[in-house]
């Protein structure tokens, strides 16, 4: 089996500049995607698949990254 759990940071968006972080737009958020995988199964050619919520566009140029630990 495999879990996957999302989570979100604002990376920056100070628009008042009162060093308090505003989700509003102009925002930039940063998304994080944690799985596990059950060691009794083996996984070949996994896709994961994640959407955009309304109004979220991708920043042209960002460079996503994976990174793989076992243990």
């Amino acid at each position: 089996s495999i879990a996957i759990q999302k989570g979100v940071s604002l990376v920056n968006g100070d628009a008042d500049s009162n060093g308090v972080p505003d989700w509003q737009p102009g925002g930039t958020l940063q998304y994080t995607l944690d799985g596990q995988v059950s060691n009794y199964f083996e996984m070949k050619e996994l896709l994961i698949r994640d959407t955009l919520g309304d109004g979220q566009t991708f920043k042209a140029g960002f460079q996503p990254t994976i990174v793989v630990k076992e243990g």
